[in-house]
C-alpha cells in the first residue's frame, strides 16, 4: 500500500503529540476569514494543485463555512488532499469548452480539475452568455465535487440573473423501493435577487447529508428514522448499516411520506447533469462506503443563467414582494417564517469577520497540518 493510500484511508494515527508545535488546543476555534483560506489555499497546493485551482476552491470553501455549510466547506478538504495525492483530481489541468453551437449553450470537459475551479469556470461561461443571449446553459463532465451549490447561483444572481446549478454525485442514495445506491445526493440551486433581500435554495435530494450520517457513527450514536436503509432496502437508524452495505434514503424518506418525491427530483438532476453533458451516470460511479474512491471521478454538473429583465423589468420588485409576504405571515408560534437561504445568510453575517470551528474541523486541520507541513491558521484574539 502507497503513503497515499494509506494517508487517505487512515488518517487517525496524526494525532497532536506528533507535533505539539502545530497543534493549538481543542475546542471551539475562532478563526479570521482570510487566516483559514491560507491555510486552505496552502494544502492544496502543497497537495499537487496550482495557485488558481487552490485559491477558487479555498473561496467556495470559505464561503460554505461562512455560510454554516461545514460539510461542502472545510471538511471537504481532507478529501480534495486524498484525490489531488492520488491522482484522482488533477490540480494542474484547466477546463475546456469542447462544444459550443449556440450563444447560449456550451459543454465542458472539466479535465479531473478540483470541482470549485471547473464549476466557477461553467457558470462564469454562462453568465457571459446571459449578458448576450438572455440565457446561459453550460453543462460539464469530468468534474469533481463543486461543494456548496448555492455558491454558484450566487455568483450569477449577484450579477443580476436568476442562477441555477445542480450535480449529480458518487451514489449513495437508494431510490424509493430499491435496495442498491444508485444515485447520488444530486444538489440542487437556485439563486435570485430581490431590492434588499434574496432567495438562495440550496438543497440536496437526500433526506440527510452523508456527513450527518457518519458524525452520528462517530459518535456511537443512531440517526433519526428515515436517514437510511439496510443492504435489504428496509428502514434503518443504525449509521454503520447505512455506510456499509445499505444508503441514504431520498428527500422526504420512505414512499409513504413522498419520498418519490425526493427521488424523482434526483433524477431531474441527473438528467440535466450526466445525459445532457455526456457523462457518467452516478449509477456508472464507484460507491461511497468508508472512504473516498481514489479513482477519478467524472461528475457532471449543469449551470443555467437567465437575465429576468428579459422577461419583467420590475422582477427583484417582484421577487421583494413576494419575499416581503413571506416574512410577514402569521405564525403559530414566535418563530418568524422563513425563505431559503435566510438561516445561511444569518451564518453569513455572524461569521463574516470570525469562523467558529468546532471539533471535527479541527480534526482535520490538525491532521492535514501535521502531514502536510502547513502552520495552522492562527487563533483570533
Amino acid at each position: 500500500m502507497s503513503v497515499t493510500e494509506r494517508y487517505c484511508r487512515d488518517v487517525a494515527y496524526l494525532t497532536s503529540d506528533q507535533d505539539p508545535v502545530l497543534t493549538p488546543p481543542l475546542g471551539m476555534w475562532q478563526v479570521a476569514p482570510s487566516e483559514a483560506t491560507n491555510f486552505i489555499t496552502k494544502c492544496l497546493q502543497k497537495a499537487g494543485a496550482k495557485s488558481e485551482q487552490a485559491a477558487t476552491q479555498a473561496a467556495m470553501m470559505i464561503t460554505a463555512d461562512q455560510r454554516g455549510q461545514y460539510s461542502y466547506g472545510s471538511g471537504l478538504l481532507d478529501s480534495c488532499v486524498c484525490g489531488l495525492m492520488a491522482k484522482a483530481i488533477d490540480g494542474k489541468s484547466e477546463p475546456k469548452i469542447i462544444k459550443e453551437e449556440t450563444r447560449g449553450t456550451a459543454v465542458v470537459d472539466g479535465n479531473s480539475g478540483l470541482g470549485a475551479y471547473v464549476a466557477s469556470f461553467c457558470m462564469n461561461v454562462a453568465i457571459e452568455k446571459a449578458e448576450t443571449a438572455g440565457i446561459g446553459c453550460v453543462v460539464c463532465h469530468n468534474s469533481n465535487h463543486f461543494g456548496i451549490a448555492g455558491y454558484y447561483s450566487l455568483l450569477a444572481a449577484r450579477r443580476g440573473f436568476i442562477g441555477l446549478a445542480m450535480s449529480n454525485a458518487l451514489p449513495s442514495v437508494c431510490p424509493t423501493r430499491a435496495t442498491k445506491p444508485t444515485l447520488g445526493s444530486n444538489p440542487i440551486s437556485c439563486a435570485a435577487m430581490g431590492m434588499k433581500s434574496e432567495f438562495v435554495l440550496d438543497m440536496g435530494t437526500a433526506t440527510a447529508v452523508r456527513g450527518k450520517v457518519q458524525e452520528q457513527a462517530r459518535k456511537g450514536a443512531t440517526v433519526p428514522e428515515g436517514w437510511g436503509v439496510d443492504e435489504n432496502g428496509l428502514k434503518t437508524n443504525k449509521p454503520r448499516d447505512i455506510l456499509l452495505s445499505g444508503g441514504l434514503m431520498p428527500l422526504g424518506g420512505s414512499e409513504l411520506h413522498s419520498g418519490y418525491k425526493g427521488y424523482c427530483l434526483g433524477m431531474m438532476a441527473e438528467i440535466l447533469c450526466s445525459c445532457l453533458a455526456g457523462g457518467q451516470l452516478s449509477s456508472e460511479m464507484p460507491v461511497w462506503r468508508d472512504q473516498p474512491p481514489q479513482n477519478k471521478s467524472d461528475i457532471s454538473q449543469c449551470f443555467i443563467a437567465l437575465d429576468p429583465k428579459r422577461f419583467n423589468p420590475n422582477f427583484a420588485g417582484g421577487l421583494q414582494e413576494l419575499l416581503d409576504k413571506m416574512h410577514n405571515l402569521p405564525t403559530s408560534g414566535n418563530s418568524p417564517v422563513l425563505v431559503a437561504g435566510d438561516p445561511e445568510a444569518a451564518n453569513a453575517e455572524k461569521q463574516g469577520q470570525i469562523i467558529f470551528y468546532e471539533t471535527r474541523i479541527i480534526e482535520i486541520f490538525r491532521k492535514l497540518g501535521i502531514r502536510l507541513k502547513v502552520q495552522l491558521p492562527r487563533l483570533a484574539k
